[in-house]
């Protein structure tokens, strides 16, 4: 009860319990003229009145508090407490066409924004579709001023807190570098309106501030110049193939980086337009303790033309920046609190390994096969065959990942999916097809990528 004793102003109790310091101090010195014993007996009466005032005051605070509930937590999972008093909380509404759409809270970094939002109006074939998880953006969004830059759609993604008979109801997310804190502009995708609304077409916008910045972020331009690894293509976060060993690797110039507890957002030029830069962070812990790019942030997505793309990654749960020391770049770490770089010496166990994999060309598609065990050992993690059931059984990440010979099918924990694993045997080694999917191993329920970036070479 201390603590919400230390949380609540008798002002604020006064004003919750209708009780004025001015009337108490009145209705006190009416009684001033009575018998020093009365005097003394009214006193105590008020006071006691006043402490249960600012008592009960003070439940019904805490109690609100704690009964609070941003659904932007299902969205950033972690210590709310960081950005807490950063989330907008007013709600904005506007008259989109036919439909109503209201931003119920938001909050922004300078390089993504993050709503709830509701919308009402929609089909109910319309909602299904969507809850089926298809992927639909239902708005697009973009930095006010920015109409000649790609514009980004809001894809839902917890939905089921939400869903009314009469509402729908996702939570959104818009990475987009945003260092002036301009307005975000929404407004109904016009893909969407074409699928299920044709011939509608809505031009009105709804804008949302952005000035409830998440705290000061870290940002540096080292325009660093570093060694990265030119790809086939990349199949999985943390994951890529090459033709072969020559020609594999490629500098690439760092131009900006901004770390906030969201995430990172990473601005670099590649003039090859073939690199995969994730192999080239790392970060250094308050306790000195360095990790990789991958081990602290799930894939983010990226994009961009030739040559400047981004690359960006969001913590698995909201951070705080005081427990990290420096982002690392290549050998170089660049201090949080501003200080001079310094160089650091990477484990190998950190960098990017090479695994050898099978390519067979199937009736539907190529495929890559890896070797399981080499691979959970270069990455950690458990694998064990069981030779009378002719199954391996691999651990990453507290999930168990079963593999049959031949195909099967499995279901990814926490996802309305399933993924198809090939396996085979040759000269005695146990090959999968599976284990770099996005799917599978490296993001199967946990949303843990590989935590050592895997080049895989024919």
């Amino acid at each position: 009860m201390k603590n919400c004793f230390d949380r609540v102003s008798a002002r604020k109790a006064y004003r919750m319990t209708g009780i004025s310091a001015d009337s108490v101090r009145q209705r006190v010195a009416q009684k001033l003229g009575d018998a020093p014993e009365e005097q003394e007996r009214t006193k105590r009466r008020m006071k006691k009145k006043i402490f249960f005032s600012v008592l009960i005051a003070a439940v019904m605070f805490c109690t609100a508090a704690a009964a609070q509930n941003f659904y932007l937590s299902q969205l950033l999972p972690g210590n709310l407490g960081i950005v807490e008093p950063h989330i907008q909380t007013d709600p904005l509404c506007r008259q989109l066409g036919e439909f109503e759409v209201t931003v119920l809270e938001s909050i922004s970094d300078e390089s993504n924004s993050y709503m709830t939002i509701l919308i009402k109006g929609l089909t109910s074939k319309a909602k299904q579709l969507i809850q089926d998880g298809n992927g639909y953006e239902i708005l697009e969004a973009y930095v006010e001023g920015s109409l000649d830059k790609p514009r980004a759609g809001m894809v839902p993604y917890e939905i089921d807190v939400l869903c009314t008979d009469d509402t729908f109801g996702f939570i959104g997310e818009l990475p987009y570098p945003n260092p002036d804190h301009k307005p975000v502009i929404l407004q109904l995708d016009p893909f969407f309106l074409e699928q299920f609304y044709p011939g509608t077409t809505v031009r009105e916008t709804l804008s949302v501030p952005t000035a409830n910045q998440a705290g000061n972020g870290f940002t540096i331009t080292p325009h660093q110049q570093v060694t990265a690894y030119k790809h086939l293509f990349s199949n999985a976060p943390g994951v890529i193939a090459v033709n072969s060993l020559k020609e594999l690797e490629a500098q690439i110039t760092v131009d900006k980086i901004v770390l906030s507890q969201f995430g990172v957002w990473i601005e670099y030029t590649d003039n090859t337009s073939q690199c995969t830069p994730d192999g080239c962070f790392f970060l250094q812990m308050a306790d000195g303790t360095i990790f990789t790019y991958n081990q602290i942030f799930e894939s983010g997505g990226g994009g961009g033309e030739c040559p400047s793309y981004t690359l960006r990654g969001r913590f698995r749960e909201l951070r705080d920046l005081k427990e990290f020391k420096a982002f690392i770049i290549g050998s170089t770490a660049y201090p949080l609190d501003g200080g001079t770089p310094y160089p650091v010496t990477i484990d190998q166990k950190l960098k990017p390994f090479f695994l050898p994999v099978l390519k067979q060309i199937d009736p539907d598609r190529p495929r890559f096969y890896y070797p399981v065990e080499e691979l959970c050992r270069k990455l950690g993690a458990g694998f064990t065959w069981d030779e009378a059931k002719q199954t391996a059984t691999v651990t990453y990440h507290g999930q168990t990942l079963p593999l049959s010979m031949g195909e099967s099918t499995l279901a990814i924990p926490g996802r309305n999916t399933t993924v198809t694993v090939r396996t085979i045997s040759s000269d005695g080694t146990l090959y999968s097809s599976g284990l770099g999917s996005p799917l599978c191993l490296s993001l199967i329920g946990t949303g843990a990528n590989f935590e050592r970036t895997c080049i895989l070479v024919p």
